[in-house]
């Protein structure tokens, strides 16, 4: 009878430790702190602005790792306005993303799209350019 209601409370605190894991998933891993964004045409090589102001990029930031995302891997849309890199301190790339200027709906309403992942981010921040 002790060994049971042993098993049962380490079951239910490795199923709450199991729970606690996934509500704190980020939807991007930086090793390192943004310093900048770089903006640039999409799929050129054009810079249009940088952005260095460090409150923009700490609230884009905690957006895009707590935002929902969906696939867009099945949807033809439009290509994106803009390219955004964001750089350390040293000038590393830790993180690109592109961006839309008027927000879209694809499976979420938001205006970041990653390339790579094929995932629209359900963020509508607006850049502070143009």
């Amino acid at each position: 009878m002790f060994r049971t209601k042993k098993l049962i409370s380490l079951f239910f605190a490795l199923l709450l430790i199991a729970i606690l894991a996934s509500c704190s998933n980020e939807n991007i891993d930086l090793d390192e702190d943004v310093s900048s964004i770089e903006v640039y045409q999409f799929n050129e090589d054009t810079l249009v602005d940088t952005i260095e102001d460090e409150d923009f990029i700490n609230k884009l930031v905690k957006k895009l790792n707590k935002s929902s995302t969906e696939s867009t891997a099945d949807i033809d849309f439009e290509s994106p306005d803009y390219d955004l890199v964001f750089k350390s301190d040293e000038d590393k790339e830790v993180f690109n993303i592109s961006y839309f200027k008027e927000v879209q709906n694809l499976g979420v309403t938001g205006r970041y799209w990653e390339k790579d992942g094929d995932l629209m981010y359900k963020v509508e921040l607006e850049l502070p350019t143009d």
